[in-house]
C-alpha cells in the first residue's frame, strides 16, 4: 500500500512539474521569447529600479526622447525628432506626433514634463536627471528642459529608462498600483506578471517604430546559474543571461547551444561600508590597504571568471578616452599583516559580507575573500540572499562588506563615477563613502565643457577614489548570454540590456 501511494504521489509530481512549466512558458514557442533572468525585477515602474533585471524589461516597453543607435552609441532620435540646445543650462526638445501609449493616449508635451520631473527626485534615477529644475510646456509637441546648472551628461542621461516617458494621466491616477501596470510606447507593452516568477510582454500591433518580429517575450526567474544553462539546451528557453564563465566549453561544443559574449562597461568589486557601527576597523585606511594586500586578485579573477573579463584596480572601465589605468596592490601579506598591527588589530576582527545567492561569480568571490582574509586573522561571515533583497540591504547599510559591480550604460565619465559621490548614499553609494572634495571634482565635471579641462577632472577624482579605497576593484567585466540556435537578431546592445524587437525565430 505504502509503495503504490508513493507511485501514485510521484506521477503527481511530475504532472505537477510538466503542468507549472508550460504555465510559465507559452505552450506556442515559436511565438514567444522565453528569456531567462537570475532575478526577478526589482520594480516594473522605469523610476524605481535601476538594477540589470529591471533595465532589461524598461528597455522594451519604455522609450526616451533621445537613445544611442548601437555600439558606437551616436546619439539619434527617439520620442523627441530634433533638438536644440541654445545654452548649456537648456535643451528644447520637438516631439514627434501622433505616438500612442499602449492604452491609447497620445503623448504629449505633459506626459514628457511629468516623467522626466519625476525621474529627476525618484531616489533611484535622481543621480541622472538632478541638476533638471523644471520643464516648461512650449505647446502640445514642444517641451524646454531647464538645469540650475550646465550640465554636460544630459543628452546622455535622457537615453536611460529613468527618463523614458509615460502617462501622466494613467500614473497619477493608478498611484501605488502603477508599478504592476506600467504603460509606455515601446515595440512591447506589458502584459501579465506572477510576482517572483516571470513577466510577459506582448507584441505592441500600434507601434510607430518597426515592428517586433515576435508576438510576446517572457522574463522567467532561474535564480541558479547552471540552470539558466539547461533551459537553453533542453530548448525551453531562448536566451539566457548570467551564464557562468566556466560554461564557455559547453557553449562551444554543444550544437544545440550558441553564445554571445561582450565586453561591457562594468567594474567589479569588493565594496567597504564606511559607516558601519559593526565594522568600525573598516573606517581606517590601514585596514582597508591590508585587505587589499591579503587579497590576491588575478588568483581571484582567474578562479572566478575563466578568462571572462580581465583584472582592473580602478573606479572606471569602458571609456578609453577618460580611464586612467592605476598599478594592482601587491598580494603581500607580511605587508598585510603589518598594516593590521599598525591599526591596532593584529588579532584581527569580524565583518560581514553580504553577497547575491543568486549570483553565482559573486557567490564564489565572496567564498575567496573569505577564505584570503582569514590569512590575516580577519573572520568574515558570508551574508548570502536574493538579488532584490541584497540591494535593499545594502542600500540600506546593513552590511560591513559587499561584492557588487557598476555598469556605465551611460557612456559618460559622470555616470561612471556618480556611485562615489556623497549625494548617491542611499542609492549606488553603498560605501557610504564621503569626501566632500570629490563632491566638488564630480560636479564640476558634470559642468565643464572643455573636453581637455573635463578629463583631468574625471583623472584627479579616479585618483582619489583608488587612494582613499572605498572599494577593492577586481574586474572589468564581460558578458556571457547562452543563446538558442533557433533564434537570430539577439544584438547585445546596449551591454546587458539589448532591445528585443529585431529578434525573430528561425526556421
Amino acid at each position: 500500500m505504502k509503495k503504490g501511494f508513493i507511485k501514485v504521489f510521484a506521477i503527481m509530481l511530475v504532472a505537477l512539474f510538466v503542468l507549472t512549466t508550460c504555465s510559465r512558458r507559452d505552450a506556442a514557442v515559436d511565438t514567444t521569447l522565453v528569456v531567462v533572468l537570475p532575478a526577478y525585477p526589482l520594480s516594473l515602474d522605469n523610476t524605481l529600479a535601476n538594477e540589470a533585471n529591471s533595465l532589461i524589461f524598461h528597455y522594451n516597453v519604455v522609450e526616451t526622447l533621445v537613445k544611442f543607435d548601437g555600439h558606437d552609441r551616436n546619439l539619434v532620435p527617439g520620442l523627441a525628432e530634433r533638438w536644440e540646445m541654445p545654452d548649456a543650462q537648456t535643451v528644447i526638445m520637438y516631439l514627434r506626433r501622433g505616438i500612442r501609449f499602449h492604452n491609447g493616449d497620445e503623448m504629449k508635451a505633459s506626459d514628457v514634463a511629468f516623467s522626466i520631473m519625476r525621474g529627476s527626485v525618484a531616489q533611484q534615477t535622481r543621480i541622472l536627471l538632478h541638476p533638471i529644475t523644471s520643464i516648461d510646456i512650449i505647446d502640445d509637441y514642444t517641451v524646454r528642459i531647464n538645469m540650475n546648472v550646465p550640465f554636460v551628461p544630459i543628452m546622455a542621461s535622457l537615453t536611460h529608462p529613468g527618463a523614458g516617458i509615460t502617462p501622466e494621466r494613467v500614473v497619477t491616477e493608478m498611484g501605488a498600483e502603477y508599478p504592476n501596470n506600467p504603460v509606455g510606447t515601446g515595440p512591447f507593452k506589458f502584459s501579465s506578471m506572477v510576482l517572483g516568477d516571470y513577466v510577459e510582454i506582448e507584441r505592441n500591433d500600434d507601434y510607430w517604430g518597426e515592428a517586433p518580429l515576435v508576438e510576446r517575450i517572457r522574463f522567467i526567474v532561474v535564480p541558479e546559474a547552471a540552470n539558466r544553462l539547461i533551459e537553453i539546451e533542453t530548448g525551453a528557453a531562448h536566451i539566457a543571461f548570467d551564464i557562468s564563465p566556466h560554461a564557455i566549453p559547453r557553449l562551444i561544443s554543444d550544437p544545440n547551444l550558441a553564445y554571445n559574449r561582450a565586453e561591457n562597461t562594468r567594474v567589479h568589486f569588493l565594496g567597504f561600508n564606511l559607516q558601519s557601527p559593526t565594522a568600525v576597523p573598516l573606517r581606517d585606511i590601514r585596514v582597508r590597504q591590508a585587505i587589499a594586500h591579503a587579497i590576491d586578485v588575478p588568483a581571484l579573477v582567474d578562479a572566478v571568471f575563466a578568462g571572462l573579463g580581465r583584472v582592473t584596480n580602478g573606479p572606471m572601465v569602458g571609456l578609453p578616452e577618460f580611464v586612467v589605468h592605476f598599478p594592482g596592490r601587491e598580494y603581500n601579506l607580511e605587508r598585510a599583516r603589518q598594516l593590521m598591527a599598525e591599526a591596532g588589530y593584529p588579532n584581527g576582527f569580524s565583518v560581514t559580507l553580504y553577497n547575491a545567492a543568486d549570483v553565482q561569480t559573486d557567490v564564489d568571490q565572496a567564498i575567496i575573500v573569505q577564505n584570503m582574509l582569514r590569512q590575516i586573522n580577519i573572520d568574515v561571515q558570508l551574508v548570502s540572499m536574493e538579488f532584490v533583497l541584497f540591494l535593499h540591504e545594502t542600500r540600506e547599510g546593513a552590511h560591513d562588506m559587499n561584492i557588487l559591480n557598476w555598469g556605465n550604460i551611460q557612456a559618460d565619465p559622470d555616470y561612471g563615477m556618480v556611485l562615489y559621490h556623497t549625494m548617491s548614499i542611499g542609492g549606488g553609494n553603498r560605501f557610504r563613502y564621503v569626501n566632500h572634495d570629490l563632491d566638488r571634482l564630480l560636479d564640476l565635471g558634470r559642468q565643464e565643457l572643455n573636453a581637455a579641462r573635463r578629463y583631468e577632472i574625471y583623472r584627479e577624482a579616479q585618483e582619489m577614489v583608488y587612494r582613499d579605497l572605498p572599494a577593492l576593484f577586481l574586474l572589468h567585466g564581460e558578458e556571457l548570454v547562452a543563446v538558442s540556435p533557433k533564434i537570430q537578431g539577439f544584438d547585445h546592445f546596449p551591454p546587458r540590456f539589448p532591445m528585443l524587437n529585431k529578434v525573430r525565430f528561425t526556421n
